[in-house]
């Protein structure tokens, strides 16, 4: 017989209990630009209970960043008991660019030797 899950259950299925969606992506915020100093860097990515444990690896325009930074925040699962956190990486690499009217993230290639 099919028995019903339990609401407590189902949120905790559903990611700690947020209904928001733990995901963020640079395409859904505007990216275009006339010159670079339109462009900021900033990551896209599944969000975890730390955030974003990643190097930007994608571009917006300047002027979409608090939206950003705002669904970010409210994207963010909030998870009990907390999990120790890493501290966010600090050997990121790669440059805004503005190319064809979109900004973009240039990354270096990684090295082969």
């Amino acid at each position: 017989m099919w028995r019903p899950l339990p609401v407590a259950l189902l949120l905790a299925l559903a990611g700690c209990g947020s209904p928001a969606p733990h995901s963020i992506a640079a395409a859904d915020y505007d990216q275009t630009c006339q010159a670079v100093v339109d462009c900021v860097p900033v990551a896209e990515g599944t969000i975890g209970c730390c955030g974003l444990e990643s190097c930007p690896n994608a571009a917006i325009r300047q002027d979409a960043l608090a939206g950003y930074m705002s669904d970010l925040a409210a994207r963010t699962p909030h998870c009990t008991p907390e999990p120790p956190c890493a501290p966010p990486p600090v050997d990121c690499s790669g440059r805004v660019a503005c190319t064809n009217g979109v900004c973009a993230l240039l990354v270096p290639a990684a090295s082969t030797n």
